[in-house]
């Protein structure tokens, strides 16, 4: 700003000379007389008092000028002094603020590491305690468990040992039932077998049973398996006949004619028994007619075999009869129901 004045008032400065020198050249070169020169006089007079005058006036306008240029500095200068001051006093505060602000932030976070501390310390005397506490009652839970299980090894063993005694003495006393049983059993049967040979139940005296009816078979035959002589019809269809399944029973005039004192029932051979298979003569025996006495005992097994009909009586003896056409048919009709 200074040189910039400084250049406009010395354009001024030169401006007024070079006028002030052309005047005075143009009144020198002019001829000369005394009106004239004292025209010339006042003119140049006159024009000195104007150039002075202009001078002034220009010397004023540029104080005028530099004052308000200067004062305009001044004023841009105490301005910016005073915005500078503004901005230095807001950064100072701003700065003293902030200064605070992280004093207090600092503060803040001392405060908050120190209780984040002492919930840290809190915490682990917590759990140190709570661990403590655990330790203790793992210790207690495990001892107890120890006693527990002494205690249920020893209840275990005295129970395996009271268990064996009593199993022990079950097993003697089933023993000595069981011998006492079989002892009984064994009496028992030979009682009834005693009995039943003193007291002969079947009487095959009858003249239905002479050997010029029946012709004796040369075959010597022991057991009926799986037949027993003189078991009850009962006891036979419970031990032998599958579930629901019953003996037919056969009444015909003829038939009890040739059979008297005998009750007649239909047998038929079935894969789901479980006794065994009824054989004669190396041939399975698959439909049967079996005769019970009037005790329900079985006495008597008849069956078709090679064209005849084959009477196996309880006193071992083997009979057959081929020749009754009569018999024959009975015995096919009973064995095609």
């Amino acid at each position: 700003m200074r040189e910039k004045a400084k250049k406009i008032i010395i354009s001024i400065l030169m401006v007024g000379l070079m006028q002030g020198g052309l005047s005075s050249l143009t009144i020198e070169s002019a001829p000369r007389s005394n009106n004239d020169q004292e025209d010339q006089d006042q003119q140049r007079q006159e024009q000195e008092r104007q150039n002075k005058q202009r001078q002034d006036q220009q010397r004023q306008e540029q104080q005028r000028q530099d004052k308000q240029r200067q004062d305009q500095q001044r004023q841009e200068q105490e301005r910016q002094n005073k915005q500078r001051q503004d901005q230095q006093r807001q950064e100072q505060q701003r700065q003293d603020k902030q200064r605070q602000d992280q004093q207090r932030q600092e503060q803040e976070r001392q405060k908050q590491d120190q209780q984040r501390q002492n919930q840290q310390r809190q915490e682990q005397e917590r759990q140190d305690k709570q661990r403590q506490e655990s330790q203790r009652q793992e210790q207690q839970r495990q001892e107890y468990q120890r006693q527990e299980q002494q205690r249920q090894e020893s209840q275990r063993q005295e129970q395996q040992r009271q268990e064996y005694q009593r199993q022990e003495h079950q097993r003697q006393e089933y023993q000595r039932q069981e011998q006492q049983r079989q002892e009984y059993q064994r009496q028992e049967h030979q009682r009834q077998e005693q009995q039943r040979q003193l007291q002969k139940r079947h009487d095959w005296s009858n003249r239905a049973y002479y050997d010029n009816v029946w012709g004796r078979a040369d075959f010597s035959y022991n057991e009926p398996s799986p037949f027993r002589w003189h078991e009850s019809r009962q006891s036979m269809q419970d031990r032998f006949m599958s579930p629901g399944y019953r003996m037919e029973p056969y009444r015909d005039r003829d038939w009890e004619q040739r059979f008297p004192g005998l009750h007649s029932y239909r047998w038929h051979d079935s894969h789901r028994y479980d006794q065994g298979f009824f054989w004669y003569r190396g041939v399975r025996i698959n439909d049967a007619v079996l005769f019970y006495d009037d005790w329900d005992e079985l006495v008597g097994v008849g069956f078709m075999y090679d064209g005849a009909f084959v009477f196996i009586r309880d006193d071992y003896s083997v009979h057959q009869h081929q020749h009754d056409s009569t018999l024959l048919a009975l015995v096919l009709l009973i064995f095609a129901l």
